[in-house]
C-alpha cells in the first residue's frame, strides 16, 4: 500500500483547538499575531487548517498515481506526482497503459510518447528515467513478453527478466516500450480465419523480395530460328537409294564410300522481363504520434 507522510494533525475528538467562532473573530486572523507567546489552542488551529489541506492533497496524489508521497525533502518528485495525479483525474479518465493519437511532438503531463525507447527509475539509465514510470513499467513487464519488451540492466546490457516487475524495478533495470515508430497498429488476439497475434508483437516488412515458391506459375514466350542446313547422305552402292526406291537412288561416284555430314543452326530464345528487386509492401498510411499513460 502506498504511503502518505502528510498525516492529518489534531484529529482526535476534544483536541486542544480554539473554536471556529472565536478564531474567526480574532484580530490576529487578518493582522497576524503580535510578539508574545501563542496559546497552544490557537497554534493547533492554525497548524490543523493548513495541515489538513496538505494531507488531502497528498492523499489525492497517492490515490490517483499509486505512488508514495513522502516528506523527504524531494520537492521535484512531490511536484511530478502532483501533476501526474491531476492528469490522472482528468475527464479523459485514462489509466496506465491507455494510449491516444496526437499530432503533438511532446507528451502531455502524465503521458509518454511511444518512441521505441526504454523506461525505468532514476538510476536505470533509461530514456525515461523517473519514479513516475513505475506503473507503466509494471504493466509492460506483466503483459508483454521479453521478446517484444526486452529488459536491460542500468548499463544497457540485455538481461533476462527477474522474479517480478517489482524486483527488476528495485534492481534499477529498464524495460523497452513496444516498438511503434513507422508501424501500423493491429489488434492482438486470434481473429476468425486469421493468425493469432501476441500483445506487443511486432512483425511485417516494408518491402519484400519474392522467393521462387511465391512466384505465380507462368509461361515464357519463345522464338525458334533456323537459318537452314544441308545433309550429305551415304554411303550407298549399286542402285540402292534412301528408302529402297529407285527414285531415291543416290549415285556412288567412283565406287567409293561417302560419309554423312550435318550442318544445323537452330537457336531458342525466351522472353524475359523484370528487374528482380523487392516490391513495396505498404498499405496506404497516415503518420501520427502515440502517447501512453504513465
Amino acid at each position: 500500500m502506498s504511503t502518505n507522510d502528510f498525516l492529518a494533525y489534531s484529529t482526535a475528538g476534544g483536541a486542544n483547538v480554539i473554536d471556529q467562532a472565536t478564531y474567526a473573530a480574532a484580530g490576529y486572523v487578518t493582522a497576524g499575531r503580535s510578539s508574545g507567546i501563542l496559546p497552544s489552542n490557537v497554534y493547533n488551529k492554525i497548524a490543523r487548517q493548513g495541515n489538513w489541506i496538505a494531507h488531502c492533497i497528498a492523499q489525492f496524489m497517492v490515490d490517483q498515481t499509486g505512488n508514495n508521497v513522502l516528506d523527504d525533502g524531494n520537492y521535484t518528485n512531490w511536484f511530478n506526482t502532483f501533476v501526474a495525479a491531476v492528469a490522472a483525474s482528468s475527464p479523459v479518465n485514462a489509466s496506465t497503459g491507455d494510449a491516444k493519437l496526437t499530432l503533438k511532438s511532446s507528451a502531455d503531463s502524465g503521458w509518454l510518447l511511444m518512441n521505441d525507447g526504454t523506461i525505468g527509475d532514476g538510476s536505470s539509465g533509461a530514456g525515461y528515467a523517473n519514479v513516475l514510470a513505475v506503473n507503466l513499467f509494471t504493466l509492460i513487464w506483466n503483459n508483454v513478453t521479453n521478446t517484444y519488451a526486452p529488459t536491460y540492466d542500468s548499463s544497457g546490457t540485455p538481461v533476462a527478466r527477474g522474479l517480478s516487475a517489482a524486483a527488476d524495478w528495485a534492481a534499477h533495470r529498464r524495460i523497452s516500450l513496444t516498438l511503434q515508430l513507422g508501424r501500423a497498429i493491429i489488434i492482438a488476439g486470434a481473429g476468425a480465419g486469421l493468425t493469432a497475434r501476441t500483445l506487443g508483437q511486432t512483425l511485417g516488412e516494408e518491402t519484400h523480395l519474392l522467393t521462387t515458391p511465391e512466384i505465380p506459375a507462368h509461361n515464357h514466350s519463345a522464338s525458334v530460328t533456323d537459318p537452314g542446313h544441308t545433309h550429305s547422305m551415304g554411303p550407298f552402292s549399286g542402285g540402292a537409294g534412301v528408302g529402297g526406291g529407285a527414285a531415291n537412288a543416290v549415285p556412288n561416284n567412283g565406287g567409293g564410300l561417302s560419309t554423312a555430314s550435318n550442318v544445323t543452326g537452330i537457336s531458342v530464345t525466351t522472353g524475359n522481363t523484370g528487374g528482380g528487386g523487392a516490391h513495396n509492401n505498404m498499405q496506404p498510411s497516415a503518420a501520427w504520434n502515440i502517447m501512453i499513460k504513465l
